[in-house]
């Protein structure tokens, strides 16, 4: 057991997982062994004994069969798989330890009952009790057997001792050692698992935060710089990339008259506009300050135009923090085919960039790194 009630309510799952495919074994071997056993009954006993432990052995087999149907298809059998199993076995316990005063070939028979035990303690993933309790049940059957018969055979009575007290022993040392080991084996793979998968959350944290910028949840600097390199590299005549450069007009005006906080909403609300704005493809990023990107894949320089002034035009509808003059931004773009390199594009965005905010809540698009194709004020 664990201090972690999640943990140990999943180790107990496994392990009852485990005990109802062993039991599935165990019993359903039960269920087809039991009555073939009466083939020896008939080459050993004389015929009228033979006959009377077939009959038992084939009115057990019905209520095996039924155990067996309960933990095959039943919520009951997936539950208590230990319980039915060895409800099973006892119904072969009961009625062997019923054989043994009654038999002639004692020691063949002794055998049978306790390997029975040896099984269950071998196989089944439970407590060592359901063992032990087994072992009860074929004591009883024995006394049943006895009073049955009539009669008591010193010799097989020390036999059947010996016989099923050593292998009581045994088989419920066994079984409790083994039971104790899986029990340990099981908590501890799934307290690794736990660990494995809490160690796999914080990475996937770190990652995040080493590629998300902590205020506004864009793409921060570092993301921006690899997805920028990543989109020149595959940029073709045909699917052009563009760049878009945002800032905020007069945002030391913001941050005098609202404060810092006042400034960091304002940031938060355009980083919202531009979390709608972009496509699956695209990336909205900060890059430091009130200074805000967009990297738009794919994108010419009209549909980059089209972005630029949708974003521009949202920003301008809502005043930052409820209060005050609208908020505007002035957007400088930049579209590069092949051969584009990173540096080039930024450089030219940031030149209509200056453009842009000379006008203010202005977009100015370049479809090359050096030719101004127009201005939208």
């Amino acid at each position: 057991m664990t201090d972690d009630p999640r943990l140990d309510a999943e180790a107990a799952r496994r392990l009852r997982l485990r005990a109802r495919t062993s039991g599935l074994a165990l019993s359903t071997g039960a269920v087809v062994l039991y009555p073939l056993w009466s083939f020896f009954d008939r080459a050993l006993e004389p015929a009228p004994l033979a006959e009377t432990l077939t009959g038992v052995r084939l009115a057990g087999t019905v209520p095996m069969a039924l155990l067996v149907l309960l933990l095959w298809t039943t919520p009951l059998g997936r539950r208590r798989p230990a319980e039915v199993t060895t409800a099973v076995l006892a119904v072969v316990q009961l009625s062997v330890g019923w054989m043994l005063p009654q038999v002639d070939h004692l020691e063949l028979y002794l055998l049978g009952a306790t390997l029975v035990l040896y099984a269950c303690g071998a196989i089944l993933p439970a407590s060592s009790l359901w063992t032990l309790l087994l072992v009860g049940v074929t004591a009883v059957g024995f006394l049943a057997g006895c009073a049955t018969a009539g009669t008591v055979d010193a010799d097989g009575l020390v036999a059947t001792a010996c016989y099923l007290g050593s292998a009581a022993v045994v088989a419920t040392t066994g079984h409790a050692l083994r039971w104790n080991a899986l029990r340990g084996e099981v908590h501890w793979r799934c307290a690794l698992e736990a660990e494995q998968a809490t160690t796999l959350e914080l990475v996937g944290e770190l990652r995040r935060l080493s590629t998300q910028d902590a205020l506004t949840g864009l793409a921060n600097r570092r993301s921006w710089d690899e997805h920028l390199q990543r989109a020149c590299d595959q940029a073709t005549e045909g699917a052009p990339v563009a760049v878009a450069l945002i800032d905020v007009d007069h945002f030391k005006a913001v941050n005098d008259t609202r404060g810092h906080d006042g400034g960091d909403r304002v940031l938060q609300r355009i980083a919202g506009v531009l979390g709608r704005t972009v496509r699956a493809d695209d990336l909205a990023a900060r890059l430091g300050g009130d200074e805000l990107a967009l990297l738009l894949p794919a994108t010419g320089p009209v549909q980059a135009q089209l972005v630029a002034q949708r974003v521009r035009r949202e920003v301008e509808l809502f005043a930052a923090g409820g209060v005050g003059e609208p908020v505007t931004v002035s957007v400088g773009v930049a579209v590069g085919a092949v051969g584009a390199r990173p540096e080039e594009l930024l450089r030219a965005a940031d030149t209509h960039l200056y453009e842009a905010k000379r006008l203010r809540n202005a977009v100015v698009v370049q479809p090359g790194p050096r030719a101004v194709v127009g201005s939208t004020a």
